[in-house]
């Protein structure tokens, strides 16, 4: 259970890099250089993404 909990643990990471990495290409697409940077506890949004499944 352990080494499931870790491959969807580091899976969500990957997902979240891409998805920065993504949000970037799209604000340098349409030269919009705004960005907003929000805060979040990524542990919890971790665990309970991993309590949902």
């Amino acid at each position: 259970m352990n080494e499931r909990k870790n491959v969807v643990e580091k899976k969500q990471l990957d997902e979240i890099s891409l998805s920065k990495k993504l949000l970037t290409l799209n604000q340098l697409k349409f030269d919009n250089n705004q960005l907003i940077i929000e805060r979040f506890d990524l542990a919890k949004l971790i665990r309970g993404m991993i309590q949902s499944l």
